[in-house]
């Protein structure tokens, strides 16, 4: 009888130290899960950049531009230059909060739609959802897109007009790496003659 006791007693003693093993070895699978919801699979990830909310203002092109930040970018070293460079983003910066004032309620009402629609895009998955977002939002835009492509078309003349070819040159590349307006494309009726990347003429 005390043979039998003292088995179970044995017995017991190795169930629950086989129930804290397994315990250990679950809480390594919970560790597993966290690490799983931090690097979520690749499938879930490939269109991550897609389902991000628009900033409204740089889509329509409403950038303001840094001269000093620009004149260390392309190591411009005549003054000239350089004065040339800041005085006329001076002109430009101020035409874009022209835009701003100007079309004020436009951006905001935009802005405010378009957050709405991709914020439940973006909770749903909804690639396609948050596409059409930005084509409504490139559509209700367009009288905005317009004024700062034509801003940044004056803009680009003056530099033509003041800067060295070299110099111009730089400037043209990093205004193309920098300052792109990317829209989705626009209805076809809307489309023809549109200039939506923001690009300035090459020469």
């Amino acid at each position: 009888m005390k043979f039998l006791i003292l088995l179970f007693f044995v017995f017991q003693s190795f169930l629950g130290f086989s129930q804290r093993g397994g315990g250990g070895g679950g809480g390594g699978r919970s560790g597993g899960g966290r690490q799983q919801n931090q690097s979520p699979p690749k499938e879930d990830n490939k269109d991550g950049n897609i389902l991000e909310e628009t900033n409204i203002k740089e889509f329509a092109g409403l950038q303001h531009f840094d001269s000093k930040l620009v004149i260390k970018e392309l190591k411009i070293k005549i003054d000239e230059e350089k004065e040339t460079i800041e005085s006329l983003f001076g002109i430009y910066n101020n035409r874009i909060k022209e835009i701003e004032k100007e079309d004020l309620l436009l951006i905001e009402n935009t802005d405010l739609e378009t957050r709405i629609i991709e914020r439940k895009a973006i909770q749903d998955k909804d690639i396609k959802a948050m596409f059409e977002a930005k084509r409504r939002a490139s559509i209700a835009l367009e009288p905005v897109t317009n004024k700062t492509l034509e801003a940044k078309k004056v803009l680009n003349q003056q530099l033509e007009a003041k800067l060295s070819a070299k110099s111009y040159k730089k400037w043209l590349k990093y205004f193309e790496k920098n300052y792109q307006i990317e829209k989705p494309p626009l209805p076809k009726e809307n489309n023809s003659g549109d200039n939506s990347s923001g690009r300035p003429p090459r020469r």
